[in-house]
C-alpha cells in the first residue's frame, strides 16, 4: 500500500463529506482515533477491512480507498452486507497474509491483501466475513503454518472454540497484533487463551482485546 497515495485519498473523501478531524471519522467507522489519526497522517497503511469499514462511513468503494484500483475517483461503496459477486463465479471474502510476530505465536495481519478466497457455505451472506493465512507452528497439529482459516465475525465465542482475537499494542502507536488460538475464558478483567505448542496459556487484560472471532473451518 502507497501510505501517502492513501492518505490522500481518505483525507480529500472525508473533507468532502464536511469529516475534517479523525475521531469523528473513527466514531463513524467504529476504529480507533488513534489508528485513523495514523491513517490520515499517512503514517499506517490499512487492511481491507479497515477500508471496508472506512468506505461504509464514508460511503466509496473501499477497494478504492485501499488502492487495489486505478480509478481517480471514487465509486459508491457496495452495502457491507451484500457479498460482492463476480459473474460466473461464487462471492469471495478478502484473505490476508500474516507474519509471525513473536514467541508468543502473535501474528501480524498484513495491511496488504494477499488475495480474495472463495466464500465457503458457512459463510454465505455473512458480512464482514474474512480469512487469514496461519504462519508458525504454535496451533499444530490443529492448524499448520500456510493453512487458511475462515472466520465469522458475529458467531457466539464459547469455551473451547478456535478464535482469531485482535490485541491492541501497550505503546500508544495503535497497533494491533492477532493471535490464532482456543479460547478459554472471558470475564471483566481479562481473556484467556491456549496454544499447543508449546502448550501453555496466553492472558490479556479486557481493556487490550478490540475483538474475539471464531473460526468456523479451516483447509
Amino acid at each position: 500500500m502507497d501510505l501517502e497515495a492513501f492518505s490522500d485519498r481518505l483525507t480529500r473523501v472525508a473533507r468532502d463529506k464536511g469529516i475534517h478531524r479523525p475521531t469523528d471519522l473513527a466514531r463513524l467507522a467504529g476504529l480507533s482515533p488513534i489508528t485513523v489519526a495514523a491513517y490520515m497522517r499517512g503514517t499506517r497503511g490499512a487492511s481491507l477491512q479497515a477500508c471496508f469499514d472506512l468506505g461504509k462511513a464514508l460511503n466509496v468503494d473501499p477497494h478504492w480507498l485501499f488502492g487495489k484500483e486505478n480509478d481517480p475517483a471514487p465509486k459508491p461503496s457496495r452495502p457491507i452486507n451484500a457479498p460482492k459477486m463476480s459473474m460466473g463465479m461464487a462471492a469471495t471474502i478478502p484473505l490476508y497474509s500474516c507474519a509471525l510476530a513473536g514467541a508468543d505465536g502473535s501474528i501480524e495481519i498484513s495491511p496488504t491483501l494477499m488475495d480474495a478466497t472463495e466464500t465457503p457455505p458457512q459463510l454465505s451472506g455473512v458480512s464482514e466475513a474474512y480469512a487469514v493465512r496461519v504462519s508458525g507452528d504454535s496451533m499444530e497439529p490443529r492448524y499448520e503454518s500456510g493453512e487458511t482459516v475462515y472466520v465469522h465475525p458475529r458467531e457466539p465465542i464459547k469455551k473451547g472454540v478456535y478464535v482469531v482475537v485482535q490485541v491492541s499494542d501497550t505503546n500508544e502507536t495503535g497497533g494491533v497484533m492477532g493471535y490464532i488460538k482456543r479460547f478459554v475464558s472471558a470475564d471483566d478483567s481479562a481473556v484467556v487463551l491456549e496454544q499447543f505448542n508449546p502448550p501453555k496459556k496466553l492472558k490479556f487484560p479486557r481493556n487490550r482485546v478490540c475483538s474475539i472471532h471464531k473460526i468456523v473451518l479451516a483447509g
